[in-house]
């Protein structure tokens, strides 16, 4: 009579059984993100739009923001990057000036909180934002009332 050893059979359930306990889950320790997620950030009144390379920016009242660098994030998940900002315009001729502006700010991978400081500062679009990925918006295009 041949005798089969049961310790390969044992390993392979306690291996499997281990598997099963903690694959296909989410781990509670994740990797901090070193970059903001690819994809839309939107509130009331503003649009992100975050790419690989970096990002565009609906904002209020006609104007629009570009960022031509990643949006890199530090240990804390903060970020500071220089980009433009197009003012309104009514009529193209000539076309509006990209002005200057920090991008300022903070995301955990589902809300950012987004400070815009043109310069000079107190141009209109300066604000603080709280934004939501994957949320939409809704922008005034055209100049602000009053």
């Amino acid at each position: 009579m041949r005798k089969t050893s049961v310790l390969p059979l044992f390993f392979l359930l306690c291996t499997l059984a281990l598997v099963g306990c903690g694959g296909g889950g989410t781990s509670p320790i994740s990797a901090p993100l070193t970059s903001a997620p690819v994809g839309t950030y939107g509130a009331e009144d503003i649009q992100l739009q975050v790419t690989a390379t970096g990002a565009q920016v609906a904002l209020p009242c006609g104007q629009s923001g570009q960022i031509t660098q990643p949006l890199l994030l530090d240990a804390n998940g903060h970020f500071d990057v220089a980009g433009t900002i197009i003012p309104f315009q009514a009529a193209p001729v000539p076309p509006p000036k990209p002005v200057s502006a920090r991008f300022t700010g903070a995301t955990d991978g589902k809300t950012m909180t987004l400070t815009v400081t043109p310069s000079p500062v107190g141009a209109p679009s300066a604000g603080v934002y709280t934004l939501t990925y994957g949320a939409s918006s809704a922008i005034v295009n055209g100049p602000c009332p009053g």
